[in-house]
């Protein structure tokens, strides 16, 4: 009988659908391309697709002498058709240049099936392309958000009205790690430079601990400081409770560069509170059990208590919040998307799409087909969320 609740649990049209966005979305560029999938030329074999960056030139050699495999919907995100620019909506009428250069009905098999925008690029294309990096910006803050959220609520509540006990030398460490970090959050706009500067700084900072925690460093490392962890996460969350969470964001938004690193991390910073709240008051009902006592006897402490004690027992409520944030940082990056403080404008995201056709409500393709699509997929998410919520319970 818990077998079948179980498969009853996850048999839902929701998650049918959230699968077939991210498989739409991991299958993108073979989808949509209009660069051949697989060419085959005098014995030598070749992905054209692979190099988005290469222009596609259509000879006759190419047919008579080679083999090529296409994409059902031979577009590619971003790229201009002159032809049809200025919106070209799905049934508006549509030109394409024959073999003699002259311009004719576009066949059924070229068109334009959702309409272009005002530089002639596929709006169906930028769908599929765009749905991917939203939902690659929504995955990794979700799980920045996470890690985040089980650290501190694993503190808060393992820890409760005691103080945790931290060197001098640490505690300078950790503030130099984290005033670097702002820095790189403020000033960086590249993302692979912010996160190669996360990355090493983590690195350096774990490798100090290291050292710090030898015995021979104690001398060093001997004057302590007494930190109430749980007071200070109480009055934290709270403050971050009573800011809205679109709020919070577009004020911070606005000191940082535009790119993807700093969507991912403001969105990751705003959205940790719930979960933590959760663990928190998960572990301070079950620490005290058998089990957990018996793993701190073991010798089991720190990240391991947490992942092999810990999260297991509290791994429903945990992926509940987890959906219920993806679907909320899907939604509040399309939402900044839109106002124009998302990602830049060349990096194809849903808000970005409905923002360009926001201007121009004669072209009405560009906010239905992407509102649609939009809403689907942030509406399957919190079904599915409530349907595991009520499922628990």
């Amino acid at each position: 009988m818990g077998e079948m609740n179980n498969r009853n649990k996850w048999n839902h049209w929701s998650l049918k659908v959230i699968v077939f966005y991210v498989f739409i979305s991991l299958l993108a560029p073979v989808i949509s391309n209009d660069l051949p999938l697989l060419r085959i030329y005098q014995g030598e074999w070749s992905f054209p697709f692979l190099n988005q960056e290469q222009e596609y030139n259509f000879s006759e050699k190419t047919i008579d002498g080679g083999f090529e495999i296409h994409a059902p919907f031979g577009y590619s995100s971003g790229k201009s058709d002159p032809l049809n620019m200025s919106f070209r909506g799905p049934f508006d009428h549509q030109l394409a240049q024959n073999k003699k250069g002259e311009l004719v009905e576009i066949p059924l098999m070229k068109r334009h099936w959702l309409g272009t925008n005002l530089l002639g690029s596929d709006l169906l294309a930028d769908i599929l392309y765009g749905t991917r990096v939203s939902l690659f910006i929504s995955v990794i803050a979700t799980l920045l958000a996470s890690v985040l959220a089980l650290f501190l609520g694993f503190l808060a509540g393992w820890f409760g009205p005691t103080s945790l006990k931290i060197s001098a030398v640490k505690m300078l460490l950790i503030f130099l790690l984290f005033i670097f970090w702002v820095h790189l959050l403020l000033n960086v706009e590249s993302s692979a430079e912010g996160w190669l500067g996360w990355g090493v700084s983590l690195f350096v900072f774990i490798f100090m601990m290291k050292i710090l925690a030898k015995r021979k460093m104690d001398v060093i490392a001997n004057v302590k400081i007494f930190i109430p962890i749980d007071a200070i996460f109480l009055r934290i969350s709270e403050l971050f409770s009573a800011i809205p969470r679109v709020i919070l964001v577009l004020a911070f938004i606005q000191l940082l560069s535009a790119s993807l690193l700093s969507i991912i991390l403001l969105l990751a910073l705003s959205a940790w509170v719930d979960l933590a709240r959760i663990v928190r008051a998960e572990l301070q009902s079950i620490k005290s059990m058998t089990y957990v006592d018996a793993a701190v006897m073991s010798g089991i402490h720190g990240a391991r208590l947490l992942l092999i004690q810990i999260l297991p027992n509290i791994w429903p409520t945990v992926l509940v919040f987890m959906l219920y944030t993806f679907a909320g940082n899907i939604a509040i990056e399309a939402g900044l998307s839109f106002l124009g403080f998302g990602v830049p404008a060349t990096v194809k995201t849903l808000g970005g799409l409905i923002s360009e056709g926001k201007n121009n409500f004669e072209a009405w393709w560009m906010i239905v087909f992407p509102g649609l699509w939009l809403s689907v997929l942030i509406y399957s998410m919190f079904c599915l969320s409530d349907r595991l919520r009520k499922t628990e319970n």
